[in-house]
C-alpha cells in the first residue's frame, strides 16, 4: 500500500487497505491541483499517521457513517482523534474559483467510489478552457540552474509544517500505544533541513523529467 509519494497517498492506502484502484490517483490529483495552487502541500508529512492525522483535520475524522466501512480497515483504530471538518477553502487560501473548488471537492473525497473518474474529471468545466489549447512547447530547451526559492513566506509555511508534522507524531504515538511514531518526531534545524532537501529533490526530479520530454 506505499505506491504513491507521502503526500499524495490516499486516505484507503495509509489506513492498510492494500485492494486498490485509480481512485487513488484522483486523490493525488487533488492534492496536486491545491498545491499548484497556494505553493504548498496539502497534506506535507514525514510519516504516515502524521499524514493522516493532516487529513483527518482537515475532512474530519471518518466513522463508517461517513465513510462506509472505513472501521475494518487494517490500520484504523478506534482511538484515533475525533476532528471535525473544516472547510477545504480554508485549505487552499480560497484562491480557487468554483470551478476549479468544485474539481477539488470531487477527488479529495474520502470514499473511494465516490471520487470522479479521470475521464469524468476532464469534463469538468474547469478544464473548458484548455481542451482547444495549443499544446506547449517542449522544455528539453531550458538551461539548467538553481531552482527557485519560496522567499519568507514559504520558510513560515515550512516552519508551520514541521511543528503540525511533530505534533502529528505525537498523537500518533498515543493512539498506538506509544510505540508507533516517537523515533521519526521532527523538530529544531534538522527537521527544517529535512523538509527544505526534501522538496528541493521533489522540484528537481520534476524538472529533470520535464526536461526529458
Amino acid at each position: 500500500n506505499e505506491v504513491v509519494t507521502l503526500w499524495y497517498r490516499a486516505p484507503e492506502l495509509l489506513l492498510g487497505q492494500s485492494a486498490y484502484d485509480a481512485s487513488v490517483d484522483l486523490w493525488s490529483f487533488g492534492c496536486i491541483l491545491a498545491e499548484v495552487v497556494t505553493n504548498r502541500a496539502l497534506f506535507p508529512a514525514n510519516s504516515e499517521i502524521s499524514c493522516i492525522f493532516r487529513i483527518f483535520k482537515l475532512l474530519g475524522t471518518p466513522c463508517d457513517e461517513t465513510w462506509p466501512g472505513v472501521s475494518q480497515l487494517p490500520d484504523f483504530q478506534a482511538v484515533f482523534p475525533r476532528f471535525a471538518s473544516q472547510p477545504l477553502a480554508s485549505a487552499v487560501s480560497e484562491r480557487l474559483d468554483a470551478d476549479a473548488m468544485h474539481l477539488l471537492e470531487r477527488t479529495v473525497e474520502y470514499v473511494p467510489d465516490q471520487r470522479l473518474t479521470a475521464a469524468a474529471a476532464l469534463k469538468c468545466p474547469y478544464f473548458d478552457e484548455l481542451r482547444d489549447a495549443p499544446q506547449p512547447p517542449s522544455l528539453s530547451h531550458c538551461s539548467s540552474g538553481p531552482l527557485p526559492r519560496g522567499g519568507a513566506d514559504a520558510a513560515v509555511a515550512a516552519d508551520a509544517a514541521i511543528a503540525d508534522m511533530a505534533a502529528d507524531e505525537k498523537l500518533g504515538a498515543e493512539a498506538y500505544g506509544g510505540a508507533a511514531a516517537s523515533t521519526s518526531v521532527v523538530d529544531g534545524s534538522n527537521g527544517k533541513e529535512l523538509f527544505k532537501r526534501r522538496s528541493s529533490s521533489r522540484a528537481a526530479a520534476a524538472l529533470k523529467r520535464s526536461r526529458q520530454e
